[in-house]
């Protein structure tokens, strides 16, 4: 009988063992989802595009993106969140989703604890550019100036609790410099208002044909690096230690996804973002591929949300 009992639960184990290699091989068994809670066209449209392309050569399904924008990306990412937790709807979001603890009370909804990061795709940093009429050529002379003429100069930024506000504000505070910022509706209409010479500067990372024409000057990158589209603009790091106000994008799933899901597309992901074409796509965006686990994505993730907290305590920003 002892022996016999043995046998059953040996059996029950193996099927359970069976059943679990079965749902992880088999998964996707259909197409899959893709919110993108940014409009269609944008950076974050082009960026998901780019790489689940290649991941639909890895699963075998291909994918379905859905631009949900609103709200500051929140719409899309709570239908996101509210979707069935099977992996077959995924969230693919900026560093906003960071930002919006600062700036959004009551969020609905905690961006560690309701989600699961899966991979972290890119990072980038922005520009910053002045228009050419601004008596500077480089950032310590444009500093010198603002620091002489108080009150004078604006810079325009996407809308208040953007990252381009809060690279302004950083620098308003680290520079100690007296400079307005002009909300707008998103970020073409605040640089073509710098081209056109209504605000002074702005912050952008898709402004080299306005720099190679004239249209703009760029003075310096909000990232820890040189830009090496811009090789000879320095970061503003490199005058202010310590400053940095870096963009990425990358996949994340509503909580109770099952590990085996997340472990697959990373997977996928990683694959896609290690190609060559991916790759030299991505740098002529100005985008850098990163890649990595998801414990990697999720620390990325913490680090900011304290780090957009201490930028909006020091600079005093305030949010209705």
């Amino acid at each position: 009988m002892l022996g016999y009992l043995k046998s059953v639960c040996v059996l029950a184990a193996l099927a359970v063992t069976t059943t679990a290699v079965h749902a992880q091989e088999g998964y996707p068994r259909r197409p899959i989802t893709i919110i993108n809670p940014w409009a269609a066209g944008g950076i974050n449209d082009i960026a998901v595009r780019i790489v689940t392309n290649h991941m639909t050569k890895t699963l075998g399904q291909p994918f379905v993106i859905e631009n949900r924008g609103g709200g500051g990306s929140k719409i899309g990412t709570v239908m996101a969140l509210n979707a069935p937790k099977d992996g077959y709807t995924i969230l693919f979001q900026n560093v906003v989703h960071t930002i919006l603890p600062t700036v959004a009370a009551p969020l609905n909804y905690d961006p560690i604890d309701d989600f699961i990061p899966i991979v972290q795709a890119t990072l980038y940093a922005t520009m910053m550019v002045v228009h050419p009429s601004v008596p500077a050529n480089t950032l310590p002379e444009f500093i010198e100036y603002a620091r002489k003429n108080p009150g004078k100069l604006s810079y325009g930024s996407g809308g208040p609790g953007s990252a381009i506000h809060f690279a302004g504000e950083m620098l308003k505070t680290m520079a100690k410099l007296d400079i307005t910022h002009v909300p707008y509706k998103g970020m073409s209409s605040a640089v073509q208002d710098t081209i056109a010479g209504h605000v002074q500067f702005t912050f952008d990372s898709t402004s080299k044909p306005a720099i190679d024409a004239g249209k703009l000057k760029a003075l310096g990158t909000t990232g820890l690096k040189r830009d090496p589209r811009f090789p000879n603009v320095p970061a503003i790091a490199e005058y202010f230690p310590g400053y940095r106000v870096i963009s990425w994008q990358g996949f994340l799933a509503p909580a109770g996804v099952p590990n085996h899901v997340i472990a697959r597309l990373n997977a996928a992901a990683n694959a896609a973002l290690a190609d060559p074409a991916v790759k030299a796509r991505f740098a002529e965006l100005g985008l850098a591929t990163v890649g990595g686990t998801p414990e990697d994505f999720a620390t990325t993730i913490r680090e900011d949300i304290a780090l957009f907290r201490r930028i909006a305590t020091e600079a005093k920003m305030k949010f209705n």
